[in-house]
């Protein structure tokens, strides 16, 4: 048995041996725990510093109330083993700091007179508030009091000085029901600093029928009966500033425990305030981004899987002869297996010591996503903080990434030198193919497809577009069964193919053929890894340009145009007296903005008024209500966004028809279908204003639209869009209205808000794209989406490259003394390059080719389901042509210098390199 020292000098030897290929397993065994990790790194990170703005103000605020009136009053001693509970037991289990925690004690109602007249002042309830001095003012006196002898010092508030008379230095008699009168003294008077200050135990008006006593004053006023206490509130305030999201789970468990000891203590008190709910669903918008970021990573992940196994079938394999001689001289299996466990367990710490390095860059990098692979934005982490959960999953993703190297290791250690040459010359299908796992996945596929069809797709969103798992989950499996179903199908095509060129004279091609449907085994991890991978890209680059672009979409359409102006109308009234002398103003008309001083403003180009009016007009004998869009013809087509399937028709046509016919009208074209209306004919509507119907309007139909901007066809029966002056003639007045407006090529949105301000022009409120853009595009959920599915685009494209240039390299590396031997029997060098050539095209145009199909016919089958727009405006399927060719471009220049490289080198060894001694 080797000593322990030996054993490691011997793994740290074959490690050397093997550097290229351990190299390239520690880089994927890296990526994956950096993804692991990265993953609730990311959650916490962005959550954490989002918390408080989801809670309640204060965020973490507790109030606990015991109520006399329904449980019965308490003794001085349970009180106190409440509030030793409370503040001791409650809030160390809380586990966070106490910024403030305020008591208010109620021993019950108390009459109240001047002592010296004997004058009734009132009955007001006395008790103690303890901790609340930074919320009230003293106005008069001073507390804490000085001595005042046997009497007992009260603070009031200060309306009792205007609604009883009494002032400071005022002696009162106050005496409980059924208790002994006691004289005391108003020592000060206070005032509430801030009434809107949340963190006041109750509103300040509650103590305005509160006398109060110092805290350590109570006892002796209720001495002597045996239950005084009437209520007691207990409200702490707790500091979460250093609070993570991955904390919230203990905290939440924490605060029902203590909840339970503290009723045991106190039966009766009840929770009445805590931040548990608002924890709680925090909870689940959390833990929902994370099931979302797990379905983004897991097609990834399972790729950096696989292309680990793939490598470390090969390192493993290399070794395997090295085993069995060492197994055959006598090195038993335990100490073979403790050099493979060793080997991989450096690799696994090895890793994961980069990934604690690499993972926080990594969050940092998503946190600053804007779009799919646009990482240009400010980013939303503010702090990154190792929690042990996300430890632990870093670990275990390092652990099963190692597995699949020490399961082989394990299984070769059974072998000696007979079965290795037994097994070695036995060639079997993949596991996956035995348990036909690529009929599974398509079944499963194919029952998600048929699902969403039944359902009409999903209505997802721009924002959270994975909150329901079959967005991504089906069309993985898709994807994943058609890549295992073609390389089940492959051999027997390439098969078909040969037998064809065998009866041509192209050797080179011939050989190709012949080397795939033989070995197929060699090629297989290239081949799946390739096809996988790139339907994946094609799919993943189409959905996530038409995320960015239907969210955009959605926005433009919610805004209307560059720039949206809301005005403040004057009203202009006429006051009317009824027949009890009341009077009452009516609203007769409106003054209009001066929107042509917007005109001269050098950063406005363009501008549109734009009124929305309820409306009602009669078809088929039937009364419709809808909306009426008056706007303002020259001027709408340059301001709005309008796509070109908004309607038939383009809106500059249909506005020129405007120019003819001002009054005419643009119908919605849903409802002339509906009706059976036609251009050209006439209809019959009016419009309220002014709280009344207003005379009817004949119009002419000049165009039909399927879909305006801000409006939604079936919120209503009908809309229309018309000229807005005709509108204010019928009514007699100018109604209220927006301001659409497209800006200067030169100018911003900053300098044109302030142009806008210097003419004193009445806003009430700016709406515009670029803004709520970059809002949604800083959602956590959103950025987080896009950001580990473009970290996973770019990682899943790498490892295939990596993976697709180690199984090229070994496989003819394999064939070298074949490749020796037909050399030796006079096949010529061009020849070798030729069959090199083209064994690796077959391949990358297999690989390559069957992924595009695939990841085409993904798309077209699986994304027109998810209508990330919400249905406004229409849902419209982008493919990413751009970084598909791209992608595809970057494949085959390395497939194709791999190719060139390989035969170069093949062809430049020596026989006598490539031919060892007893291998023909």
């Amino acid at each position: 048995m080797f000593k322990i020292i030996d054993i490691v000098a011997f793994t740290l030897e074959r490690i050397r041996q093997h550097f290229t290929l351990v190299l390239w397993v520690l880089i994927g065994i890296i990526v994956a725990v950096t993804l692991a990790l990265s993953l609730p790194l990311y959650v916490d990170a962005v959550y954490s510093g989002i918390l408080e703005s989801r809670l309640d103000n204060p965020p973490y605020a507790y109030l606990y109330r015991y109520l006399g009136a329904w449980e019965g009053n308490i003794s001085l001693d349970e009180l106190q083993s409440a509030d030793t509970a409370i503040k001791g037991q409650f809030a160390d289990a809380i586990g966070l700091p106490i910024d403030k925690a305020t008591t208010y004690i109620s021993s019950g109602r108390y009459a109240t007179r001047l002592a010296e007249s004997n004058v009734q002042v009132g009955t007001f309830t006395v008790g103690s508030l303890s901790d609340a001095e930074g919320l009230m003012t003293i106005t008069a006196g001073e507390w804490p009091p000085e001595d005042t002898g046997d009497q007992i010092p009260l603070l009031l508030p200060e309306s009792m000085l205007f609604a009883n008379g009494v002032q400071v230095g005022d002696v009162l008699t106050i005496q409980r029901s059924g208790g002994q009168a006691q004289e005391a003294v108003i020592a000060a008077m206070w005032r509430a600093t801030n009434e809107n200050d949340p963190q006041w135990l109750f509103p300040p008006r509650f103590f305005e029928q509160v006398i109060l006593v110092p805290e350590e004053t109570l006892p002796g006023l209720i001495e002597g009966l045996e239950a005084p206490i009437e209520e007691v509130d207990w409200y702490v305030i707790f500091n979460g500033d250093d609070l993570r999201t991955s904390d919230i789970d203990a905290l939440l468990t924490n605060s029902a425990r203590a909840r339970i000891q503290i009723e045991r203590v106190l039966p009766g008190i009840t929770l009445s305030e805590s931040p548990e709910d608002g924890l709680i669903a925090f909870n689940a918008e959390a833990d929902s981004l994370t099931q979302q970021l797990f379905i983004i990573v897991m097609p990834v992940a399972g790729l950096v899987l696989y292309f680990i196994s793939v490598v470390s079938g090969l390192l493993v394999t290399r070794q395997q002869a090295e085993d069995v001689k060492l197994r055959s001289r006598g090195m038993s299996r335990t100490a073979i297996l403790t050099v493979h466990v060793l080997m991989w367990a450096l690799i696994v710490i090895v890793a994961l010591i980069s990934a604690l390095l690499l993972s926080p860059l990594l969050v940092q990098l998503i946190g600053r996503t804007v779009s799919f692979l646009d990482f240009t934005g400010t980013t939303s982490v503010e702090s990154i903080e190792l929690s042990s959960e996300a430890l632990l999953l870093a670990v275990g993703a390092g652990v099963a990434a190692a597995s699949s190297g020490l399961l082989l290791a394990w299984r070769i250690t059974l072998q000696n030198i007979n079965s290795l040459q037994r097994v070695s010359k036995q060639a079997s299908m993949a596991w996956w193919q035995r348990s036909y796992l690529d009929i599974l996945a398509i079944v499963l596929a194919g029952y998600v497809l048929y699902t969403l069809m039944q359902r009409q797709g999903i209505d997802a969103s721009a924002d959270s577009p994975f909150a329901d798992p079959l967005t991504f989950i089906g069309p993985t499996l898709f994807a994943l069964g058609l890549t295992l179903l073609f390389l089940r199908l492959l051999p027997i095509v390439l098969g078909i193919a040969a037998r064809i060129i065998g009866i041509t004279s192209n050797i080179p091609l011939l050989m190709s053929l012949r080397e795939l449907t033989r070995s197929m085994g060699r090629y297989r991890g290239t081949l799946l890894m390739t096809a996988f991978t790139l339907s994946l890209a094609g799919y993943t680059a189409s959905m996530a340009n038409t995320l960015d672009q239907s969210l955009l979409d959605v926005i433009q359409y919610r805004v209307g145009s560059e720039l949206k102006v809301t005005t403040i109308s004057d009203t202009q009234t006429e006051s009317t007296e009824d027949d009890s002398g009341e009077t009452t103003d009516e609203v007769t008309g409106y003054n209009a903005p001066p929107v042509l001083d917007l005109w001269n403003l050098p950063e406005i180009e363009s501008l549109s008024r734009v009124g929305e009016y309820d409306a009602r007009i009669t078809l088929g004998g039937q009364r419709l209500t809808g909306l009426v869009l008056g706007v303002d013809r020259e001027g709408l087509g340059g301001v709005t966004y309008m796509r070109n399937d908004y309607s038939d028709v383009p809106l500059g046509n249909m506005l020129n028809e405007l120019a003819d016919n001002r009054t005419g009208v643009i119908l919605s074209k849903k409802t002339a279908e509906q009706y059976n209306i036609l251009i050209g004919e006439e209809i019959t509507y009016q419009i309220t204003a002014l709280g009344e119907w207003q005379s009817e309007i004949r119009a002419t139909i000049i165009g039909l639209i399927d879909y305006f901007p801000t409006i939604d066809p079936d919120a209503q029966d009908f809309f229309l869009i018309t000229s807005i002056t005709p509108l204010f003639e019928v009514v007699g007045t100018p109604l209220p209205f927006d301001v659409w407006i497209n800006m200067a090529e030169d100018a911003t949105l900053d300098t044109t808000k302030q142009a806008i301000a210097s003419i004193n022009f009445p806003v009430l409120r700016y709406d515009d794209p670029d803004t709520q853009l970059a809002q949604a595009q800083a959602e956590p959920s959103r950025r987080g989406v896009l950001g580990f599915l473009s970290v996973g685009f770019v990682a899943a494209i790498i490892l295939t490259l990596i993976g697709s240039i180690i199984q090229s390299t070994a496989s003819l590396q394999a064939q070298s003394a074949q490749l020796g031997s037909l050399r030796a029997m006079g096949l010529g060098s061009f020849s070798v390059r030729l069959y090199v050539l083209l064994l690796q095209s077959l391949i990358a145009i297999s690989g390559v080719g069957s992924g595009t199909l695939i990841g085409l016919g993904t798309t077209i089958l699986f994304l027109p389901m998810f209508d990330f727009s919400g249905g406004l405006p229409p849902y419209q399927l982008r493919l990413a042509w751009d970084e598909i060719l791209l992608v595809y471009g970057m494949f085959g220049a390395v497939l194709l210098l791999v190719a060139l490289v390989m035969a170069f080198v093949l062809t430049r060894q020596q026989l006598s390199n490539a031919i060892k001694l007893g291998s023909i």
